[in-house]
């Protein structure tokens, strides 16, 4: 009974993991691709903020009505 119970269950996808490097910009890439395929949540912490690009990612995520939250850290979040 419990096997055919667990066969029943929707198949879920492992989740990935993928390496960017800052200094020739695949980390860039790589989040922007990753903010521009989220469907439901984005959630982001960081120590500082600088990318216009992935500002206007962020803000075109959430137009779509994905639920975009983060924090930075404080002295950061005052200045910009």
């Amino acid at each position: 009974a419990c096997l055919s119970l667990l066969g029943s269950l929707p198949a879920i996808a492992a989740p990935s993991v993928q390496a960017g490097f800052s200094p020739e910009g695949s980390a860039e890439q790589l989040v922007l691709k990753t903010i521009e395929a989220a469907q439901h949540n984005i959630r982001l912490m960081g120590y500082s903020f600088t990318s216009p690009e992935v500002a206007g990612a962020l803000i075109s995520a959430k137009r779509r009505g994905v639920d975009v939250r983060g924090g930075l850290e404080s002295q950061y979040r005052e200045k910009q």
